[in-house]
């Protein structure tokens, strides 16, 4: 019995090591500069997005609950277009 009982008492050390190990994780810290991210539609250059005609983004402000997903789809769709025009992003294949 003393050898299972040795074997019992290295099983709790690992349960204890394990434990310590996967112990809670803190939380990530929030990155300050993830607002930059907000402002790819919002450069110095606010004049070539009013000729864009990004009409429809008022402050960025949507009222999202209101809106469709096919709705939401559309705008986010145009949107998109519209600063890939004024970007003068082109395709690589076509």
């Amino acid at each position: 019995m003393d050898f299972l009982d040795s074997l019992k008492d290295i099983k709790k050390d690992m349960l204890k090591d394990k434990a310590a190990s996967s112990a809670p994780k803190k939380p990530k810290k929030r990155n300050p500069n993830r607002d930059e991210f907000k402002d790819i539609f919002r450069d110095d250059d606010s004049s070539s997005q009013s000729e864009s005609g990004l009409d429809g983004a008022e402050d960025g402000e949507f009222d999202v609950a209101k809106e469709s997903i096919a709705a939401r789809e559309n705008r986010l769709k145009d949107e998109f277009l519209k600063y890939v025009d004024a970007a003068n992003i082109k395709k690589l294949n076509d």
